[in-house]
């Protein structure tokens, strides 16, 4: 079932990078299981069909958070996404700072979902 919310704050304190960004925003919009994905579900276990040790990563996150916790999963995860008029975050400004390549993604991907959102 999708969220639904009018407006959602999305308080960035103490993130300065894509991943820690992308937990609380995943934490605060609920994103575990959000894509009706079987979490119970072993893919990629056998070895060989392992590409690299991203994907053991990214097999980590899913089972720890219910997402894949990168930025095509949220891209995907905020499709998801409904009924909410704005969605407002604050204190970004240090994750500007320190990664000013992955906040060009994420305010890219913000802005090509279709949602409102402002940065205070």
């Amino acid at each position: 079932m999708p969220l639904t919310a009018t407006q959602i704050t999305i308080n960035l304190a103490n993130c300065t990078n894509e991943r820690e960004v992308l937990i609380v925003i995943g934490q605060c919009l609920n994103f575990r299981g959000l894509l009706g994905i079987d979490e119970t579900a072993e893919a990629n276990t056998d070895p060989e069909l392992r590409d690299s040790q991203e994907d053991e990563e990214e097999e980590k996150d899913f089972e720890k958070y219910g997402w894949g916790v990168n930025w095509d999963a949220f891209h995907d995860c905020l499709a998801c996404v409904k009924g909410c008029n704005k969605l407002c975050f604050e204190n970004w400004q240090a994750f500007k700072d320190k990664e000013p390549d992955d906040f060009q993604i994420f305010t890219e991907i913000l802005t090509g979902s279709g949602l409102q959102y402002v940065l205070k």
